[in-house]
C-alpha cells in the first residue's frame, strides 16, 4: 500500500470543488503498465469520497484484469466495503467498443 494522501490533497485543491449540481469526471491514463496510474487513481478516488462526503465511481478501463476491484476489496478498512455492482446502462448494453477487437489477453 502506498499512501498518497498529501499528493492527492494537493491535486484536489488544484482542481477545486465540483459544482454542487453536477458530477465531475477525471481520467488518469498511462502509456504502459507499471507506471503507477492504478495506485494514483485509487488514492484519488478514496480522497475524493472523503472530501466530497459521498460515494465515487472508480471505473477501471483495463478490460483484461480488474485490478482496482481486487485492491479495494483487499483493504476494506481503508476504502470501505464495496457496494453491489451496477450496470453502466439501464438496458445492459455496452457503452464502449474495443477497436480493433482483442485477439487474446496479450
Amino acid at each position: 500500500m502506498v499512501d498518497l494522501t498529501s499528493e492527492m490533497a494537493g491535486l484536489w485543491a488544484a482542481l477545486g470543488p465540483a459544482p454542487a449540481h453536477r458530477a465531475r469526471v477525471i481520467q488518469f491514463a498511462a502509456a504502459t503498465t507499471g507506471e503507477g496510474v492504478s495506485t494514483v487513481t485509487r488514492e484519488y478516488a478514496r480522497l475524493a469520497a472523503v472530501r466530497a462526503r459521498k460515494p465515487v465511481w472508480l471505473v477501471d478501463g483495463d478490460l483484461a484484469q480488474q485490478g482496482q476491484l481486487e485492491a479495494i476489496a483487499a483493504e476494506p478498512d481503508r476504502f470501505g466495503q464495496l457496494g453491489k455492482p451496477a450496470q453502466a446502462s439501464p438496458d445492459g448494453s455496452s457503452f464502449f467498443a474495443v477497436t480493433p477487437a482483442p485477439t487474446g489477453r496479450d
